[in-house]
């Protein structure tokens, strides 16, 4: 319903593969809780005079919304019950204004969408408990605590999560991906070392703190963490991924016409067995990924609204 927007009931039938008495079932739950509604009767038939009653989804059934903080912008995105953007704006961050114009963002959010159920904020830190530890580019966002913060303004639920492991949940709406329960790594080089995250069994995988992949603490990484790394560092650090996770799939950010998937796979065979070498894909939209991820991210508090 959410893609054809409004259906009858043999037709919502016909392609979910549930029988018509369910599909009447639910549809009629819906309506009572507004998730649908009735539209206009069509022809189906002009020889035989029949005519067909059609549902439509509430699109306004209830909005969820994403913050990317990204080391000097800020991206919002708003979206409805069937996911399209309603609202999105990017800003220009500095450190000393920082949390202003979050609370400007969020303000300007629970004001105008009264039936908001989800805010997630992604941002590069690591972030235990809501809390967020230390952030290199902006350090006055150090020891905030999201939830705490917006509770009072909004009935919402506030997630605040690690950008690198919203991005490794993105792999999971990509279509090259087969099988949703392997390993997926996430590898990016940031502005603050190297980053990754994990997805094992189409749920993250991290430390007992919430900490993503922060792989520019191994030695192998803080050695050639410089500002002009090559590209044989930089599969080398990718090597250290597959060798400690073993992933089978192995998302490459970084900057176009930088590095290939195949010279990534090629310098992976020169360090680990043939066998181990996970299917290697490189990307650059990272920010549209992010709200992917995100989505990802609220995908099992959102069943709750189903």
């Amino acid at each position: 319903m959410r893609k054809v927007r409004k259906a009858t009931l043999p037709e919502i039938a016909e392609n979910t593969g549930f029988s018509f008495p369910t599909v009447k079932k639910l549809i009629t739950l819906g309506i009572s809780h507004n998730v649908f509604s009735i539209c206009d009767e069509r022809s189906v038939s002009e020889k035989a005079g029949r005519r067909a009653q059609f549902y439509q989804i509430n699109s306004d059934y209830f909005h969820t919304a994403t913050i990317v903080i990204d080391i000097d912008t800020i991206f919002t995105k708003v979206y409805d019950f069937c996911l399209d953007t309603v609202y999105s704006s990017e800003r220009e961050i500095f450190d000393n204004s920082s949390l202003q114009i979050i609370d400007e963002e969020t303000d300007k959010i629970f004001k105008s969408f009264e039936k908001l159920k989800f805010l997630t904020i992604v941002l590069p830190a690591p972030v235990f408990k809501g809390k967020i530890r230390k952030n290199f580019r902006l350090p006055s966002l150090e020891g905030i605590d999201f939830k705490e913060r917006y509770s009072k303004k909004t009935r919402a639920v506030i997630k605040v999560e690690n950008d690198m492991n919203i991005l490794a949940l993105s792999a999971l709406r990509d279509d090259r991906v087969e099988n949703k329960n392997s390993v997926i790594a996430a590898f990016q080089q940031g502005f603050t070392g190297f980053g990754s995250g994990f997805v094992n069994e189409g749920k993250l995988l991290t430390g007992f703190s919430g900490y993503a992949g922060e792989i520019h603490n191994l030695p192998i990484a803080s050695d050639i963490s410089g500002s002009e790394i090559t590209k044989d560092a930089f599969a080398m650090i990718a090597s250290s991924i597959v060798s400690i996770y073993n992933p089978e799939y192995l998302f490459i950010y970084a900057p176009e016409n930088f590095i290939s998937a195949e010279y990534i796979e090629e310098s992976l065979k020169r360090h680990i067995p043939d066998y181990a070498v996970p299917k290697v894909f490189v990307k650059q939209a990272f920010i549209s990924d992010m709200f992917t991820g995100a989505e990802i991210y609220c995908q099992k508090d959102m069943e709750l609204y189903f």
